[in-house]
């Protein structure tokens, strides 16, 4: 793959890496980033290449996924796209329009499909609102919040309750995170993994041909299509794979270290 990472005169191309987490640079029955990786992360940075997750999840979780080690994770992507952030400062946050967030919480509620879960814009620990604490959900300020989601019963319900949900609230986008979770997370509409990455990289002054981004499932999709040098995991959905100009091993083979470290040998041998 050493051919992705330089210009056609031989300069050298990439400047960030993105990298989105569960089952792309975390295998799924993995609790955190392996020492492995953690120590491809720190060469790559060391060969002077900007390195960040772009991933659905608050950054109050990254802490424990990283071991607690900052500098892993200072410059990233969170939130679905919502949520941008450069070496440890926050760059951009989109957040929901509140009313309509309100009304999206009643409706799931009343209709017995699910309950809003709400993830505090501090960071703190996330809340479920059902039909019992509807009234708690009207005294929040919910224009405040860049992170929410839906949890349902099963698989199986999801696609049409997606598509009444996108039906009747035109205001969000609805995406399904994983593939084994009966799970939907809710977006300002559009706002996403891709145009989150997209800001990033232009608030860092990096044009998308020096971005190397890695990716599994189907909210990826998106993501993988908005950058020209694109990578999919071999356990990736088949969408995903079609969508990204190359594919690499397994998840569980830690195949993105070791992607990084190649990355890494070539900016050595370019400087």
């Amino acid at each position: 793959m050493a051919r992705v990472y330089r210009t056609d005169p031989g300069g050298f191309m990439i400047k960030l890496v993105l990298t989105d987490l569960d089952g792309t640079l975390i295998p799924d029955a993995q609790e955190g980033v392996s020492p492995n990786t953690e120590a491809a992360i720190r060469e790559l940075k060391a060969a002077g290449i900007a390195f960040g997750p772009c991933t659905g999840r608050p950054v109050n979780m990254l802490p424990d996924l990283f071991h607690n080690q900052l500098d892993l994770y200072a410059t990233g992507v969170y939130e679905n796209g919502t949520l941008g952030f450069i070496d440890g400062v926050e760059a951009f946050r989109h957040t929901y329009p509140g009313k309509a967030l309100n009304r999206l919480g009643h409706f799931v509620a009343e209709q017995g499909f699910s309950e809003l879960t709400l993830f505090d814009p501090l960071h703190g620990p996330s809340e479920r609102y059902g039909k019992e604490r509807l009234e708690e959900l009207d005294q929040l300020d919910l224009s405040a919040y860049s992170k929410a989601n839906l949890h349902f019963d099963s698989l199986e319900e999801l696609p049409g309750i997606a598509e009444v949900l996108r039906a009747r609230f035109p205001e969000f986008d609805f995406v399904m995170p994983v593939t084994d979770q009966a799970l939907l997370d809710i977006l300002p509409h559009g706002i996403s993994k891709a145009n989150g990455a997209l800001e990033l990289a232009q608030r860092m002054g990096i044009a998308p041909e020096e971005v190397l981004v890695f990716g599994d499932s189907d909210n990826d999709f998106e993501f993988l299509s908005a950058f020209p040098h694109s990578v999919a995991m071999a356990n990736g959905s088949e969408k995903v794979k079609a969508a990204a100009r190359y594919t690499i091993g397994q998840s569980k083979d830690y195949a993105v270290a070791a992607a990084l470290r190649e990355l890494a040998a070539c900016a050595r041998k370019e400087s």
